[in-house]
Formats: structure tokens, sequence, C-alpha cells
């Protein structure tokens, strides 16, 4: 079982909103990279916490994590200059992947029926538990650096909210001599190409034997106007063959932005322009399939991959909407995508 919480359980959800609010300004202002996916990921979450009934004790442990650690985010940001360390932001980029696996997990039993959820009641909670095992780690991570002070900050959970945003905003302010340097250095670091710290997969450690089909796919994506579909059963090869493509120097140096995004939980059309909408950093609330081909369109060039599009595609209601919406971003023509289906059959019609 989690453990007790230390909070109010109507309050958890406030005091997290409070510090991704606060966290979100320092993040504009600071240009510090990836802070503002970290907080775009958990104020998405938070609705969806506050409306589930299915495991909602085990997600409000989650959040409590959350919020301990966007305080110490903020910390990190205002008093230190360790925030900009190449280590300390590949952390943050693993903490915003977990945040997306909580995400994608709350919108996927969401989407099931309450029949569908008990049966998978054991996966969602090994899911839920995976995920809180991987924030607490995180958090672990950001508070080694802090003092005291940090953990006084983390354990006063029983203020009011609105005392502990404006308590966030003094902490700000009154370290404007060190926020100035932390937003030099941040100005200086956001140009540091989103590939270096993409949410991509690990290169693969061994491979072999498929240097052939390597080379193959590797000129595909050089080329201009790339649009590659990988089909084919589970347990073949096909992520360890992309990843090493994906990798390589020269895949790397063309497409700066790379997005690794599952659509596994995507059911929907609508669904899938959420997720895609979420990874890219927009509001899902109003977003539209317009709204992310707008930005893509206005953006460098990058490359799309599209894991378990299988998910969204073998729903035949809503198969020509999912079918106009790749269209759709195939007709951008600086985006390069790499679709992945996976089948148990040899043919698609």
């Amino acid at each position: 079982m989690p453990p007790t919480s230390t909070a109010p359980v109507d309050r958890i959800l406030d005091y997290t909103l409070v510090a991704a609010n606060a966290l979100r300004d320092l993040a504009t202002a600071s240009e510090i990279p990836f802070l503002g996916r970290v907080c775009t990921l958990t104020l998405m979450i938070i609705p969806m916490v506050q409306s589930t009934r299915f495991q909602r004790e085990r997600c409000l442990h989650i959040m409590e994590e959350i919020h301990h650690a966007l305080c110490a985010l903020i910390s990190l940001a205002v008093q230190s200059d360790h925030i900009q360390a190449p280590k300390m932001l590949e952390q943050i980029v693993r903490y915003a992947a977990t945040l997306q696996k909580f995400d994608s997990c709350l919108r996927s039993q969401r989407e099931l029926g309450t029949i569908k959820r008990l049966f998978k009641q054991g996966e969602i909670t090994a899911q839920l538990d995976a995920c809180g095992t991987e924030l607490r780690a995180s958090l672990g991570i950001f508070t080694a650096t802090q003092t005291a002070r940090l953990a006084t900050a983390v354990a006063e959970l029983n203020i009011d909210t609105e005392t502990r945003h404006q308590e966030l905003l003094e902490l700000i302010s009154s370290q404007s001599s060190s926020f100035e340097t932390v937003s030099l250095i941040g100005r200086s670091s956001c140009n540091v190409s989103s590939g270096s710290f993409s949410l991509l997969p690990a290169s693969p450690k061994i491979f072999y034997g498929r240097e052939t089909e390597l080379e193959e796919l590797i000129n595909i994506l050089m080329a201009d106007l790339a649009r590659i579909a990988i089909l084919g059963p589970g347990g073949m090869g096909k992520t360890t063959l992309v990843m090493a493509a994906l990798h390589h120097p020269k895949v790397a140096n063309k497409y700066q932005t790379r997005h690794f995004i599952s659509c596994e939980s995507a059911h929907t059309s609508e669904s899938l322009v959420a997720i895609i909408a979420s990874h890219l950093g927009l509001d899902t609330s109003s977003t539209s399939e317009r709204a992310v081909f707008a930005l893509l369109s206005a953006g460098q060039s990058c490359l799309m991959i599209l894991d378990n599009f299988e998910t969204p595609w073998e729903v035949l209601e809503g198969r020509a909407k999912v079918e106009a919406f790749l269209a759709l971003l195939a007709d951008i023509p600086h985006v390069a995508l790499l679709v992945f289906l996976c089948f148990t059959i040899t043919h698609l019609y």
C-alpha cells in the first residue's frame, strides 16, 4: 500500500496547481530548458486526477510526490546554477517522460469502460506504482543538493493555498540577483538542440546483422519529405532498427528536434490529437488538429515518430478521421514522419 499522505487530500491538488503555476512563470522568465514541459504535463494531469474515482488514493499520493518535486525544482532554479548542468537537465527530461507515462495511464483508464477497468485493475495498478517509483527517484536527485531550507519548504504542506503561492513568488523575487544569473545562463543554453535531451528511447547497446536495412533507413530519413511506415508483428526488432537510425550522427544532425510519441492510449482521433498536442506543449483542453498543424508548420525541421499507431488506426469507426489527421501532418514539408504499426496480419485492408 502507498504511504499515508502528510497533506489533507482535498488540498494536495491545490498545492500542486500553485507550485506548477509558479514554476511555469519561472520557466518562462528564465528560459531554463524543459521546465515548461514539466509544468504543461502537470497542469494537464491535475484535472484528470481531480475527476478520477478509480485508484484515486494512489493517484493522490503520486500527486503529492509531484508537488514535492516541483518545490525542489523551484528552489533549484532560483538558488543554484546546478540546474543548468547537463546531467540535471537530462534528469528533468526523464522526469517529464515519467509524467507523460502517468498522463497516458490516466487517459487510458478514463477511456476504458467499467468492466474493462476491473479486468485491467492489476495492470493499471502496476503502471501507477511504476510511475510513483520513478517520480520518487527523480525527487531524490532533485533534493540531493538542497539544504534544510528545502526540507522545510517541502514539509510545509498544511498552509493555505494562497499563502503558499505568495511565498513562492516572494522566494523568486527575493533571489533577484541569482535569478538574473540563471536567466542569462538559460538564454545561453536554450539553443541546445532538443535532440540532445530528447525523449527518444536510448540507442540500442547491441546491434548486429541489419547493417543493410539500417543504411537504407538512414538514406530515407536523410532525403526530403521522408514518410515511412514500419509494419510487422511485435518482437521482430522494428524499434531496435529505428532507434539505431535515429541516434545515427547524420540523422541527429539533420533533425535537431525529434519527437517520439506513443499512441498506445489513443483510441480515438481526438485522443490522438490530444496526445500529440501534449507532447508539443499545447493546452489540450482547447487544442484542435489545426492548432497542431499551425505549430508544426511554423517550427523548424523535425522528425516525428508515432509508435503503436495501430491503436487509433484499428478502430474502424474513427479510422477516416485518424487517416485525415495523419495526412494533415504529412502535408507539412519540413516534418518527417515515421509511423510504427504492429500487426499480426499480412494486409492492412
